[in-house]
């Protein structure tokens, strides 16, 4: 952790790049040169490079799994060797992956205060954004993005990692919100250029440097990338439906030339690649970190507030029997509709559901009846437009006459009807939805997601729905041919 100085000693830049020298990460600096120098030499072979990384064991071990990662190894060929992963992923890349196991390893070791863990999950999750959002750039250039945004609060984690008053004071500070201007009055420095003095032997690239002294204006595109990696993990934290998400995406959409509903599922596609990677650096804090800060619901409520909904067999089968009930003794249209959902949602497990019906022309579907979190606005948001032509989604799942299953852009055909205004209202694109009818005539459609998790839908989530959604036909198709 660094020896202990006098209190009055630790002032200015010059004291505490001195007295951090001694901490773990700032210590182990000459491989990070070296594997820097190696990197960009053209004449460096894959043995040199592997030789410096397998001297540590662990650095080893971890270079391997993360390699093997979905995000670095979409292919899944297995990886035994570091040799194997530079071949695969490049030097680069590898180098990459070095830097961010030797800092968070070495800055978040032993009992890390809890803002340390938190900014480090923070610092992590803007990488993977900002690393996201330049997906066309040589790799290289991505590897150094990812770089610079996680080092850019390094100055920070290094003071808070020191056993020292002076440190323990500037901890409390941040804890309190103070303005930067009292903490460095209290260091002597800032954050920012103990950031840049322990960095620059590293040889990292202009890009850090542009992000923490650059004019806004005067930054390239990388460092606009890394800065906003940083405002998307902020605007996460405030909620989906606060000025600063509606601000980010806004951005996002501009610097890639796409929509704005594009934007956000980059910024979720992201983020499940931020969390997806943290666990190959085997730290399951850090993990829990990330997915708690982003799960945040649109009222800004934390989504890992509501305990995770599991399916309850025995409600579903109570719920189905009460339905063939009604069927023999008569069909009421809104008991039933409240059944269904009720067994969808306690039953099934699915987090949100709702009932969508047509209007009387056939122009428009609607939702009229909900169960679960975060479905207070979809009666009067969740609308439609109902229209019999290729191109409309709704039609296209009535045509079908079967529940459905979207998912992770699958399948693609009714994947890409899905309206952008229902993508920013439910916040996902992966739901189960099928049609409704009675004895031939339209009526609309049900719909359920796991979105308050965020988890995936498994297949007993889908075949409950279709259980459900086959005794609701049924049920209508009674009621409608008794009233003939």
């Amino acid at each position: 952790m660094g020896r202990v100085l006098n209190a009055k000693a630790l002032f200015g830049l010059e004291a505490w790049v001195d007295a951090l020298a001694d901490t773990k990460v700032v210590s182990l600096s000459s491989i990070i040169r070296e594997l820097t120098r190696l990197a960009e030499s053209e004449e460096a072979s894959i043995n040199q490079l592997a030789t410096v990384i397998t001297r540590d064991p662990a650095l080893t071990s971890k270079v391997i799994r993360v390699a093997n990662s979905v995000l670095y190894n979409p292919g899944r060929q297995a990886m035994s060797t570091v040799s194997r992963a530079i071949m695969h992923v490049g030097f680069n890349t590898v180098r990459a992956i070095c830097i961010s196991a030797i800092v968070m390893e070495s800055v978040i070791d032993k009992a890390p205060r809890e803002g340390m863990l938190k900014q480090m999950a923070t610092s992590f999750h803007a990488a993977v954004q900002a690393r996201g959002l330049c997906e066309r750039v040589r790799a290289d250039v991505k590897e150094e993005i990812f770089v610079a945004s996680l080092m850019v609060h390094l100055g920070k984690l290094l003071v808070w990692s020191y056993r020292h008053p002076v440190a323990d004071q500037a901890y409390k500070l941040e804890m309190q919100g103070a303005p930067a201007r009292d903490v460095e009055a209290l260091l002597g420095t800032t954050y920012e250029r103990l950031t840049l003095e322990i960095c620059k032997q590293w040889n990292l690239g202009d890009t850090l440097n542009q992000v923490l002294v650059a004019p806004k204006a005067e930054q390239d595109r990388r460092a606009q990338a890394v800065r906003l990696g940083e405002a998307i993990t902020r605007a996460l934290a405030r909620g989906w439906d606060s000025e600063e998400m509606r601000q980010v995406l806004v951005e996002v959409a501009a610097f890639l030339s796409i929509k704005e509903s594009e934007a956000r599922r980059r910024i979720e596609q992201n983020y499940k690649g931020a969390a997806t990677l943290s666990e190959s650096y085997n730290d399951p804090r850090i993990t829990q970190l990330i997915q708690k800060a982003v799960k945040v619901t649109p009222a800004g409520e934390s989504a890992g507030s509501h305990a995770i909904l599991e399916p309850n067999p025995q409600l579903q089968l109570e719920v189905l029997q009460q339905i063939m009930v009604m069927m023999t003794q008569g069909v009421d249209s809104a008991r039933l509709f409240q059944l269904v959902l009720n067994g969808l949602h306690q039953g099934v497990g699915l987090e949100r559901v709702a009932l969508l019906l047509l209007n009387q022309p056939r122009t428009q579907v609607a939702a009229k009846f909900l169960a679960g979190a975060q479905t207070a606005t979809w009666k009067e948001r969740f609308l439609g437009d109902y229209e019999r032509t290729a191109r409309n989604f709704f039609a296209q799942i009535m045509s079908g006459r079967e529940g459905v299953l979207v998912q992770d852009g699958q399948p693609a055909a009714l994947s890409r009807l899905w309206p952008d205004h229902l993508v920013n209202l439910t916040h996902t694109r992966n739901f189960i939805i099928g049609p409704l009818s009675a004895n031939g005539r339209e009526v609309g459609f049900l719909y359920a997601d796991l979105g308050v998790s965020g988890r995936h839908l498994g297949d007993a989530h889908v075949s409950g729905f279709k259980h459900f959604l086959q005794q609701t036909t049924l049920c209508l198709g009674i009621a409608a041919a008794r009233q003939k």
